[in-house]
């Protein structure tokens, strides 16, 4: 891990880096209307050949209502047959765009279907995470030099591929990122992203507790439900003697002189500042849980953001996070569920 020194030059030019990303969501945010229906035009006129297009007319979608009536509303049951053919190889099925790799999703009420991501699809996560990660580095100080746990894709998931040879998940968390923000959190991780690959349940869970109470500058932790991290600690907190005889004589005796006065995460982990996961509907339930370990950190909800796209995400206001619709990636609809038949809903 580098220095601090170090890690705020990263974190520095990092967000520099994602100053752009903030200014055209801040654009978008005020041209809602406008910057939604340019962002349909021009899904639709790249994927206008593709097989999905020419089968839904997309040469002739000339206007968000010309979209909405062409297009029905479907859900994954719809989908699954396009997926499947491009899962076994086919081009230009879902899009004109290559598949770069599919992404399984279990998602709360159905089976793991298969989530095709293309570059054009990475691009749109970016346009919410990056104002996302501009707006933490900038209001929260103590983020700068700071180590990070990232935590997107299932652990201890081997390698996989499709019947068309198409990889299932990506090699590391850090390719959901821009080529920059890969660099930067490759040399901020607090773990290596080989860890996630280890294949037995006790061998992964030791080497990630190993690797976080190693990290000292720990700061921002980004998870999806909070049990997830819950769990880490308890392993931590039940093998804790053993986990402190690996490391630094300096380093375990810091933590020791803490651990009477503190609880265990803020004891590890001074500087850690903010938790980010979900915490709306039945995720809320795990959250005092994950607070009485980290009790100095901030919890930030995610918003509406999953493996399939991200519809809200959370930006600081004072001592509280308020979610915004990621309207510079996506073109989102929304269902009025008072009136679930009446015409959908848009952004603005």
């Amino acid at each position: 891990m580098p220095g601090t020194v170090l890690l705020r030059a990263i974190h520095a030019a990092y967000r520099a880096s994602l100053t752009l990303a903030r200014r055209r969501f801040d654009r978008a945010a005020r041209g809602c209307e406008s910057a939604q229906a340019a962002r349909l035009r021009r899904l639709v006129a790249a994927n206008t050949n593709s097989q999905y297009g020419r089968a839904h007319g997309f040469d002739r979608v000339f206007s968000v209502r010309d979209w909405q009536n062409r297009v029905p509303v479907v859900g994954y049951d719809e989908l699954e047959p396009w997926v499947q053919r491009a899962s076994c190889g086919e081009r230009n099925v879902l899009t004109a765009e290559p598949v770069r790799v599919f992404e399984r999703t279990s998602g709360s009420t159905a089976p793991n279907k298969l989530v095709p991501y293309t570059n054009t699809l990475l691009a749109e996560f970016a346009a919410a995470t990056g104002p996302w990660l501009h707006d933490l580095y900038t209001s929260l100080p103590a983020l700068r030099g700071a180590s990070g746990y990232w935590s997107i894709s299932p652990a201890m998931r081997g390698p996989e591929r499709t019947p068309g040879g198409v990889p299932i998940g990506f090699a590391d968390d850090t390719q959901y990122f821009g080529s920059l923000a890969r660099m930067a959190l490759r040399r901020t991780l607090a773990v290596p992203p080989a860890v996630a690959r280890l294949q037995d349940m006790e061998a992964w869970s030791m080497a990630t507790a190993r690797h976080l109470v190693a990290s000292a500058n720990l700061g921002l932790v980004s998870i999806w439900h909070p049990s997830f991290f819950t769990l880490l600690l308890r392993t931590i907190e039940a093998r804790l003697d053993e986990l402190l005889g690996g490391l630094t004589p300096r380093r375990a005796a810091d933590v020791r002189a803490r651990l009477g006065r503190y609880a265990l995460g803020e004891a590890l982990w001074p500087r850690l500042a903010l938790v980010s996961c979900w915490a709306d509907g039945a995720s809320a339930d795990a959250l005092p849980a994950l607070r009485r370990y980290v009790p100095h950190a901030r919890v930030q909800p995610k918003g509406l953001l999953a493996t399939e796209g991200v519809v809200s995400f959370p930006l600081l206001h004072g001592d509280e996070s308020h979610e915004v619709a990621a309207v510079a990636g996506h073109f989102l609809e929304f269902v009025d569920l008072e009136h679930p038949k009446s015409r959908l809903r848009l952004a603005h």
